[in-house]
C-alpha cells in the first residue's frame, strides 16, 4: 500500500489485510494458521535536482497461511486474492506433509534392509558370513518433498478453485551397519 503519510499506507493496509485474513478465515482457515511474518514501512523517495525528497510511503505487510488440506488450497488462494484484489501477491507456496515421521521411518527401514542385503553380499564375496550387528547410526539428513495427495470427495471443489498439485514425495535415509564377520564353515 502506498499513501502520501506512512499512517495513510498503514491505515490503507489493515483495511485490506483485516479483508484478505477474513476472507481465508471464512474459507475454513482456523485463525491459528494465520499468521504475520513482516510488516514494514518504508518511505518512497523521487530525485530532484540532485535532492532525494520523500514522495510518500509503502507498506507490505507479509502473512503465512498453513492450509491443512490441500483440497482447499486453491478456494482459500482464491478467497485471498478475491480480497486483496491487485493489493495482493503470493510469494510461494510450500506442501509438507504435517508429521512426515512415517514416511522418514520408512525410508530408514528401506536403509536398513539395503544395508543388511549390501554387507551379506560382501561378507559372502570375502568368504565369510555376517556376525552380530556392532553398532547401527542413523546419519540421516532426511528431506522430502510432498505427497501426491487424493481428494476424494473434496476433487470438484479443488477443481473449481485455483489448481495445486502437491507433486510427489520421497524421503532419504543413510545408515551406516558394523557387522562382526565370521566364517562360512561356522
Amino acid at each position: 500500500m502506498t499513501a502520501s503519510s506512512a499512517q495513510g499506507a498503514l491505515s490503507q493496509d489493515d483495511l485490506t489485510t483485516q479483508s484478505v485474513v477474513q476472507a481465508i478465515e471464512g474459507a475454513g482457515v482456523p485463525a491459528k494458521d494465520v499468521q504475520t511474518t513482516d510488516l514494514t514501512i518504508n518511505p518512497d523517495y523521487s530525485y530532484s535536482h540532485g535532492q532525494s525528497v520523500i514522495t510518500g510511503y509503502s507498506v507490505s505487510n507479509n502473512i503465512s497461511v498453513t492450509v491443512t488440506a490441500l483440497g482447499k488450497a486453491g478456494s482459500v488462494l482464491d478467497a485471498a486474492t478475491t480480497a486483496g484484489g491487485n493489493a495482493l501477491s503470493v510469494d510461494s507456496l510450500n506442501f509438507a506433509r504435517t508429521d512426515p515421521r512415517t514416511l522418514e521411518d520408512r525410508a530408514r527401514v528401506d536403509a536398513v534392509r539395503q544395508a543388511v542385503s549390501h554387507a551379506g553380499a560382501m561378507a559372502r564375496a570375502a568368504g565369510q558370513r555376517l556376525g552380530p550387528v556392532c553398532s547401527l547410526t542413523d546419519q540421516s539428513g532426511l528431506t522430502t518433498s510432498p505427497e501426491p495427495l487424493n481428494y476424494g470427495p473434496l476433487a470438484s471443489a479443488a477443481k473449481a478453485s485455483v489448481p495445486l498439485e502437491g507433486g510427489t514425495e520421497q524421503a532419504n535415509a543413510q545408515v551406516t551397519l558394523v557387522y562382526s564377520l565370521t566364517p562360512l564353515g561356522r
